[in-house]
Parts: C-alpha cells; sequence; structure tokens
C-alpha cells in the first residue's frame, strides 16, 4: 500500500477542506439535506441505475404522499408506478418501494435500523445503499465504495482496479480507517464521492485541481514518467 496510510491525515483535511470551499447542485437534493434514515434510504433506491436529476424531480412528491414507511406499505404499486414512470423500471421499483414500506412497517416499528446485515435483508438493499443509510442517515462510520471513489482510492494508492473492486481489502481498510479518523463519517464520504465524481474522473481527471494530488501515488507515477521523456527526448 505504500507510504499513503502516513499522510492519512493530510488526505483527511485537504478532502474536507476542498469539499467545504465549493457549492455543487447535489447539495440542493434534499435528500443531502436530512440526517433522517427513511428518505435516505428511499432515495438511495430510486437513485440506482438513475440520475439523480430525474430522482429530485419526483422525490418531494414522493415523500409528501407517503412520509413514513406505514404511509408507503399502503401505497398503492400502480399509484407508485405512475408517479415514478421518469425513472423507468417504475413497476419493479415500486413494488420493491412497497415491500421495503410492509417490512419496515411490521417487523421493525417503522423505524429504519441501523444494522448493515438487516438493512440488507430489505428487498433491493444492497451494501452500498445500506452503507449510505447508516452513514448518511444514522451517523455512523462505514465504507462508501461506488464506482467513483474506488477509481478515486486507486490512484491514490497506485492499485490495478481490482475485479471486485467493493471487496478489495487494501481500498476498505483505508476507507473505513480515514472515515473513522475524520471524526464525521457523513461529511469526509460525501467529500471522497463528490471528488471522485467531479475531479478523479476517469478519462480526463483534473489531477492539477484535485487537492490529493501532493499524495496521489498516479500522479506522481504519471510526473516520473513526464520527466523520463523528457530527458530521453
Amino acid at each position: 500500500m505504500g507510504p499513503l496510510p502516513r499522510r492519512a491525515a493530510r488526505v483527511i483535511r485537504n478532502a474536507l477542506a476542498w469539499r467545504d470551499t465549493i457549492r455543487l447542485v447535489e447539495d440542493s437534493y434534499p435528500w443531502r439535506n436530512t440526517r433522517s434514515p427513511y428518505p435516505i434510504l428511499v432515495a438511495e433506491m430510486l437513485l440506482r441505475k438513475t440520475t439523480a436529476g430525474q430522482v429530485v424531480g419526483v422525490f418531494d412528491e414522493l415523500m409528501l404522499r407517503y412520509p413514513t414507511p406505514e404511509k408507503l406499505a399502503e401505497a398503492r404499486v400502480g399509484t407508485l408506478a405512475t408517479l415514478l414512470r421518469d425513472l423507468g423500471l417504475s413497476g419493479k421499483r415500486s413494488v420493491a418501494l412497497k415491500q421495503v414500506g410492509k417490512l419496515l412497517a411490521e417487523r421493525h416499528g417503522g423505524v429504519v435500523p441501523s444494522d448493515k446485515t438487516v438493512l440488507e435483508s430489505l428487498p433491493h438493499v444492497g451494501d452500498y445503499t445500506a452503507s449510505c443509510v447508516r452513514v448518511f442517515g444514522h451517523g455512523l462510520t462505514d465504507v462508501l465504495l461506488d464506482s467513483n471513489t474506488i477509481r478515486l482510492y486507486c490512484r491514490l494508492l497506485g492499485l490495478q482496479r481490482p475485479r471486485d473492486p467493493r471487496r478489495c481489502p487494501e481500498i476498505r481498510s483505508l476507507s473505513l480507517a480515514m472515515a473513522r479518523a475524520a471524526g464525521n463519517p457523513a461529511r469526509f464520504n460525501l467529500a471522497m464521492l463528490d471528488l471522485g465524481r467531479t475531479t478523479c474522473t476517469a478519462r480526463k481527471p483534473a489531477c492539477n485541481l484535485c487537492p490529493l494530488r501532493r499524495d496521489c501515488h498516479e500522479v506522481h507515477q504519471r510526473a516520473r514518467a513526464r520527466r523520463s521523456t523528457t530527458r530521453s527526448s
């Protein structure tokens, strides 16, 4: 893994400072402005294979009609499907939402649990969605790995993208340790998610604008390659 862990405090500090100095359109999304687990769970279920811009168009209406798991459990699938038709796959998502509302109402007293295993037992709730609920809804420390953060961590560490990156022990252990050390897992994870999405992009990463460039293995590797090319020319 190299020397990065010894510099982890600087990575945390710079990531948080970067996030505090920028304003993104995503900051206005309602699920980013709540710490209630239920709307966060619903939002993450809707965001799967769907853009945030599409979800924001129906999310407020959905929460207005079904503000609790009990209300969601009572919803008609057809009504949900009509409300979600612009998201695509509305039938499947409507059934899943109603199922989740029903299970939360019947088995958990209308409360979204914080236990990851219990969350993952809900229909259509996987590792990432469960982690989002834990981090942003319950304030717990967990690992948030999507395609953007996996790419960011691989570049930081100088790792080849693993076949199953969500189970890569080096990435998981480092991201978990840094989220814990940050003292505010939600704030840190949000910073890394947004950095990966806006700056450490797949095709044209803006390395010169990245607050983590001093500690990034790939940045240093590219610099060495440029120096080598210059000397040989």
